[in-house]
């Protein structure tokens, strides 16, 4: 893996901080700005590094560092505005929760764990954490053109060798998220013709922002992206059924009563005792998957709780039934 050069980026700054008539600053804001970028560096890189399958990148602009050195994945710092923790709802599933520890350090532990675990990753666009507190420049105070001129003259040292890197991790199709709508329009159209370059035919990109109108994520867009990802259909489908988000009765109807009926038929079907024992097996495995399914829609059934309680009851009449077919499959196979 090709480690990423300060000196030509710190170059491009220079000429900048030149052209801005600025330059008697350079040389102290360079000492703050290379140490952000060694640190920061350093901790992308090991993330990178535990993802599998790159899935999501969100774009960002860059870190704040400060004297904090905050950063999304410096584990010593706090969750912040930029992804809250309990943002992570949106890698869990429906009914399941995440309990939030005290320590700053275990929640940014539990956040980093989640990312690599759905191959979501933040990039920053940007190589310097301009720091209001620290550096004469600052992206919010720039004027648009300064701001493309940076983005634009740092892009070969920078930003295209990160965007090599995480297409090289990419199956088929990536999403690139926006975490604010603002940078999406102060960089016009900049990214995009980045990966228009790079990207192979084979490889696909969807693009879009993720910011609702208070500024903070857009948990709702999100989830729904991540859940409708192509290499997650098919596990996403699995775990709707098995954690009970298909709903109380369809989980019942479709999946129980409607199934076990089809299985008997197959099974009443079949001449031989052997074969009537391997379908009567597969139904009885497939059955303890759908009780744990009842389970959960039970849990999650918001209706009458008398449907609850009936839920709950035909739950155990199932248990029992589910014993007395696993001993005929039993018989069939050993007569």
């Amino acid at each position: 893996m090709q480690t990423l050069q300060w000196h030509p980026i710190a170059e491009v700054l220079k000429i900048v901080y030149q052209e801005q008539n600025i330059l008697e600053f350079f040389d102290n804001d360079e000492k703050y700005l290379k140490h952000a970028f060694s640190v920061t560096e350093k901790l992308w890189t090991g993330q990178f590094n535990r993802v599998d399958d790159l899935k999501i990148v969100m774009i960002s602009e860059s870190p704040l560092f400060g004297n904090l050195e905050n950063y999304i994945y410096n584990a010593d710092t706090p969750p912040s505005a930029f992804f809250h923790f309990n943002d992570l709802e949106v890698f869990l599933h429906t009914g399941q929760t995440i309990e939030k520890p005290e320590e700053a350090y275990k929640q940014k532990q539990i956040m980093l764990d989640l990312f690599c675990k759905n191959g979501f990753l933040i990039l920053d666009i940007f190589p310097f954490a301009l720091n209001p507190k620290h550096t004469k420049l600052n992206y919010r105070n720039m004027s648009s053109d300064l701001y493309l001129q940076l983005l634009e003259t740092t892009t070969k040292h920078y930003l295209m060798p990160k965007l090599e890197l995480c297409l090289n991790k990419v199956n088929k199709d990536i999403f690139f998220l926006y975490r604010y709508k603002r940078l999406f329009d102060k960089t016009e159209n900049h990214f995009e013709k980045i990966l228009d370059r790079l990207l192979c035919k084979s490889k696909k990109y969807k693009i879009d922002a993720i910011n609702s109108t208070n500024m903070s994520l857009d948990r709702k867009k999100l989830k729904k992206i991540l859940d409708n990802m192509p290499n997650n259909k098919t596990a996403n489908y699995f775990s709707k059924f098995i954690y009970g988000e298909f709903g109380l009765a369809k989980t019942y109807w479709l999946f129980g009563v409607l199934a076990r009926l089809v299985a008997f038929i197959i099974i009443a079907q079949a001449e031989e005792h052997s074969t009537k024992g391997i379908i009567t097996t597969t139904y009885v495995v497939y059955a303890i998957t759908w009780l744990v399914a009842m389970f959960n829609a039970a849990r999650l059934y918001k209706g009458s709780k008398i449907w609850t309680v009936l839920a709950f009851f035909m739950i155990f009449v199932w248990l029992f039934d589910i014993f007395l077919l696993a001993l005929v499959a039993n018989d069939f196979l050993t007569d």
